[in-house]
Order: C-alpha cells, then structure tokens, then sequence
C-alpha cells in the first residue's frame, strides 16, 4: 500500500514537473545550421530578442560547423556574432536556418532559401557588400560620403520593397544611424504595408 501511495505521489510530481518545463520544450522552434569555412573551433554568439529582453547564446564550433535550438524571437530575427566587427543577421523563417561562407579578412556569408533571407541577401549584394568594399582602407573623412550613398542606396531598396519584413528591418537600423532624415524615414514608413507594420 505504501510503495502504491508513493509510486502515485512521485507520477503525480512527475507530470507536474514535465507541465512545468513545456514551456521550455514548446520555445524550441528553429535550428540553425552552419557551416563557415575559417571558423575553425571556438564559440560564437547568437543574439536576439524575446518579448523586449535580449538574450545572448554562446554556441561551440567545432570544425568550422555548429547546430543550435533557438525558441520565437522578437520580429523572428536572430543575429550571428562572430567578431565585433562581423555580425549576420538572418530571419527565422523555417525550421532550419543554413548559414554558410568564409570568414577572412572579408567575411562573405550567405543565409537563403526562403523569402526574407533571399531578400536581405540580394540587398547585401547589391548594396552593403560593394560599399564596404568601397570603404575599405579609407579615412572616416573620405568614408563619411560613401556611408550616405549607402544609405541613400539603402532608401530606395526599403521604397522598392514595401510589403517585406526586411524593409522594415533596413528602416529600423537607418532611423538608428541617421535622426536628421526624420521626415524621409517617415514616409517610408508610412509606405511600409499593413501587415509588415503590424508585425515588426
């Protein structure tokens, strides 16, 4: 009869425990996958948000490859840091996120495969990988002109893409770097499409 009671009252402790820590199993939504060629075996960390609080994963790498569970992040955005000077944003759009490159003295990496990521690739081909190629070696007086054609190049990439997550993401990060072009940036969001606004 004891060895009853206490079976009954540890399967009740147990069920109490597995609904406690659902929550924790139920986060677990995305895996990141990478492959970067020069990473060797270190740590890296991959940043986000969750419901407004930052939160910092420190992944091992081992042989240049890593895999790590990620739960819902705040606009489903993560950041990859490698070095402080280069660090990868990507959307979490399915369950697997692929990262793959090379890290270098110019770090060229490439998450694609579904919309927003092919998207914000295009855009770093397009712009950011060619002006930071143009900035290179330059004084911060000589650079200064090349970072407002970028942005100016930037503005128009958010014009042409009203209806996108990474849209509302450049815009973001360009009301962040520049507060003198509020009117500018005002009217791109303005033209931002209601869904995208509602969910970034």
């Amino acid at each position: 009869m004891k060895i009853t009671l206490h079976l009954r009252t540890a399967l009740i402790a147990f069920v109490w425990l597995l609904v406690a820590l659902s929550p924790l199993f139920s986060q677990v939504t995305h895996k990141i996958k990478a492959h970067i060629t020069g990473l060797s075996s270190r740590s890296v960390i991959i940043q986000y948000s969750r419901e407004g609080m930052f939160f910092y994963d420190t992944v091992k790498v081992h042989q240049s490859q890593f895999m790590h569970p990620i739960g819902e992040t705040d606009g489903s955005i993560a950041t990859l840091v490698l070095t402080t000077a280069t660090q990868f944003s990507f959307w979490l759009e399915s369950p697997l996120t692929s990262i793959t490159g090379t890290l270098g003295s110019t770090p060229n990496l490439r998450c694609t495969g579904t919309p927003e990521n092919d998207l914000l690739e295009v855009y770093r081909q397009q712009i950011e990988r060619p002006y930071s190629l143009k900035k290179q070696g330059k004084s911060s007086a000589e650079a200064d002109p090349i970072v407002l054609q970028e942005y100016k190049a930037t503005r128009q990439f958010i014009e042409q893409h009203p209806a996108t997550l990474t849209a509302a993401y450049l815009l973001y990060w360009q009301a962040v770097y520049d507060t003198t072009i509020y009117d500018q940036l005002e009217g791109l969001y303005a033209k931002l499409s209601p869904s995208v606004k509602a969910s970034y």
